[in-house]
């Protein structure tokens, strides 16, 4: 037996096969699982060329809701029939995800009882916001994450949804990424613009959106597709630092005004609250999250400016934070970040 399962998994190898042929029939007894049958669907057909297709009875596959811990699933393959058992929608695409995983090359598969739960609550990948011309691409990649029993994908927003209250952003953003791109002198581009300060400046990003927008609409069926495949989507909404989208728009906010790159927001100006929280309200009416990811990863240059720089480097991330779950708990929703340190240049 050469299939990979977690170790949470209970795998038991039975004596024969179950033979697919060109079609599948699939019996849906509780409709909530029905995305469930979809996504493999999509995949079988990907894969082995199979068709599948929904039926009432006498099916090859039953998949059926059970009394079970949160995402687990029971799975049963016999010569003459599949059964799913499974607690939620994803716990039935995670059955059925290891359903094909026992399909070999000839189409049989290979006889099992096997019994899976999650090893851990959050399992998932940080991406950019693709670009337009790379969405089906990305929906190939939130297919493979489900096969690979994820659920939970950070996506990273910046300058790259569209913005009806600031378009300036936008604007700024794409004309950002050309500049670095397209006309920053030296080797790297990018990179070079990063070591050309007093200081290494933030990463930035310009593959996000492919250096541009995607319309609200576009993100919007995105993360339908997301949830389809039993995706949990935090948006990443930049904070503090990563702050190029807001920076380079209203450079009046940055905590170097005289820098023409500025990666980082003043966090004593009232101002770039007053713009952050403008932006993350549109992010949040596309998203409706449960969390939002507020960044705050190479934090670089703090205490510069005169609003700064007789505050501490506790004074001005800790406030700031502060600030920003406060808006967010009025919302409901829960902030996350990424565990870096700050260092203070003054």
């Amino acid at each position: 037996m050469n299939k990979i399962f977690p170790k949470a998994c209970e795998y038991k190898e039975k004596a024969g096969k179950f033979n697919i042929g060109a079609k599948l029939k699939i019996n849906i007894k509780d409709t909530a699982l029905a995305d469930a049958a979809d996504y493999f669907a999509r995949l079988v057909s990907l894969l082995y060329g199979v068709e599948c297709a929904k039926v009432s009875r006498c099916a090859d596959i039953d998949i059926e809701s059970a009394e079970l811990p949160k995402e687990s699933y029971e799975l049963s393959v016999t010569e003459k029939k599949v059964t799913v058992r499974a607690a939620d929608k994803n716990g039935a695409i995670y059955a059925l995800g290891s359903l094909a995983q026992l399909i070999n090359d000839d189409l049989p598969v290979d006889a099992a009882e096997i019994k899976d739960k999650p090893y851990t609550e959050m399992r998932g990948v940080h991406f950019y916001l693709p670009g337009r011309e790379k969405i089906e691409s990305f929906k190939r990649i939130i297919d493979t994450m489900a096969f690979l029993k994820m659920n939970t994908v950070i996506l990273e927003i910046g300058g790259g949804m569209q913005y009806d209250k600031h378009p300036e952003i936008n604007t700024a953003w794409e004309r950002f990424c050309h500049q670095l791109t397209e006309e920053f002198p030296g080797p790297g581009k990018y990179r070079a613009l990063q070591g050309s300060d007093v200081y290494w400046k933030d990463s930035v990003h310009t593959e996000l959106a492919d250096g541009s927008y995607l319309k609200k609409s576009e993100v919007r069926e995105l993360l339908d597709y997301c949830e389809l495949r039993g995706m949990e989507v935090i948006p990443e909404i930049p904070a503090l630092s990563h702050a190029y989208y807001l920076c380079v728009a209203h450079p009046e906010i940055a905590e170097r005004e005289d820098d023409p790159f500025p990666d980082t927001y003043c966090p004593s100006n009232e101002k770039s609250y007053e713009l952050y929280f403008d932006v993350a309200e549109e992010v949040i009416e596309v998203f409706k999250p449960k969390t939002v990811s507020i960044g705050h990863d190479e934090i670089r240059v703090l205490g510069w400016c005169d609003k700064c720089k007789d505050k501490t480097g506790h004074e001005l991330v800790g406030g700031e934070i502060l600030r920003l779950h406060d808006f967010y708990k009025k919302k409901g929703i829960r902030i996350a970040m990424w565990g870096e340190s700050a260092q203070t240049f003054i």
